[in-house]
């Protein structure tokens, strides 16, 4: 396991980030991308000392199995622990994991420990746009912070990005999951994919939830998808925005051309029956 250590990427980042990475980042508060408004997941700058991988399979909401230089390797997120599959918002952590990173090339980097006791790569996972993984499933609230010495360079900003949201009752911490509240919408948004035109819905609630009536909104696009059908508590939703998508399963919303904007933020929104705002993302 030390080879995935030691295959270090030669211009992970342009020159001009390799100036200000890594150490003087990563003592600071985390910085947020141009689309992250308000408490949204930090992004941080990319380590120096970096290794790239390609995501091959995704294993659950906290492991995934990546390639580097043709060997594979099993991965455990470092600082958090999601759900398992057998438990509750397990397979939403799963999906939501499987959205971020699925089929994706990934930077990996190391804190103290090179593998766990099961053999597993411990690392901090980035996106290439430098989105932090590991913090992001905290912040949908389908992880939680979990401190395991001696790995705990960003346990701090992984602690405060779980405050948060405790404190907004997202995923985990959603108050009709804790009191069974049953009036209470218990659907939200886990992932935006607008390259791919593709918004994940989950239900993280312990009843079913109607659809019918509900609409998704990109509000930069301003487009309105009409929703129907009904949720099942613990399922994710695929809901595809272009009719050239029908058969790729889920929900179509029939648009001829793009809805979603790449290069500018596009908040999706999701209202209910009676026009009340049930989620946002970012």
């Amino acid at each position: 396991m030390h080879e995935l250590t030691s295959r270090r990427v030669t211009g992970c980042v342009l020159l001009a980030v390799l100036a200000i990475c890594c150490v003087a980042c990563l003592e600071q508060p985390p910085t947020r991308g141009p689309e992250t408004p308000g408490i949204d997941t930090p992004t941080v700058c990319l380590p120096v000392a970096c290794v790239e991988a390609a995501v091959v399979d995704v294993i659950d909401g906290d492991t995934i199995k990546v390639r580097v230089e043709g060997a594979l390797h099993m991965v455990r997120y470092i600082g958090i622990d999601a759900p398992e599959r057998g438990e509750p918002l397990g397979p939403v952590s799963t999906q939501a994991n499987r959205a971020l990173v699925g089929g994706r090339t990934v930077w990996l980097e190391q804190d103290v420990s090179e593998t766990d006791d099961y053999g597993r790569s411990l690392r901090y996972v980035y996106l290439p746009d430098g989105l932090f993984v590991n913090a992001e499933l905290v912040r949908q609230g389908l992880a939680r912070a979990q401190a395991y010495p001696p790995d705990i360079a960003h346990q701090e900003a992984l602690t405060r990005v779980e405050e948060e949201a405790r404190a907004a009752g997202r995923g985990l911490w959603e108050a009709a999951w804790a009191t069974g509240e049953p009036d209470r919408p218990t659907v939200r948004i886990i992932a935006v994919d607008k390259r791919a035109e593709l918004v994940d819905l989950a239900n993280v609630g312990d009843q079913p939830q109607e659809l019918t009536g509900w609409s998704l909104v990109s509000e930069r696009g301003d487009e309105t998808c009409p929703l129907t059908g009904t949720l099942a508590p613990g399922a994710v939703l695929q809901v595809w925005a272009r009719a050239q998508d029908a058969e790729r399963g889920g929900y179509n919303c029939g648009f001829e051309g793009n809805v979603w904007n790449n290069s500018e933020p596009d908040t999706a929104a999701l209202y209910d029956a009676d026009g009340r705002l049930v989620d946002s993302f970012p």
